[in-house]
């Protein structure tokens, strides 16, 4: 069973990973919509909605001609519905 200080010491570890991750998204969501990077959508096939920071949900986004405003949340969903439409359009097409 750990001691009282090995709880405190394991508590102030998990407190600053979550304030790091905080301050990241934070940043992430006050870079200007000009200053995302403009590149060529990537293949739905390999795109981990889940695993991708702010930035990179808004330039895959952008590259789509979609708003890159809103919460990460916003964003994530955005793109699933954006690549499901995709994979509809290619099945469509086969």
């Amino acid at each position: 069973m750990p001691s009282s200080l090995d709880w405190e010491e394991t508590i102030s570890m998990y407190k600053q990973a979550c304030d790091e991750e905080i301050a990241e998204e934070l940043n992430e969501d006050n870079i200007p919509d000009h200053d995302i990077e403009t590149r060529s959508a990537a293949h739905h096939s390999s795109i981990d909605i889940e695993n991708l920071r702010v930035i990179d949900l808004k330039a895959e986004l952008k590259a789509r001609g979609q708003h890159v405003t809103g919460l990460k949340s916003d964003l994530k969903k955005r793109l699933a519905k954006i690549i499901q439409q995709e994979k509809v359009r290619i099945l469509e097409c086969s």
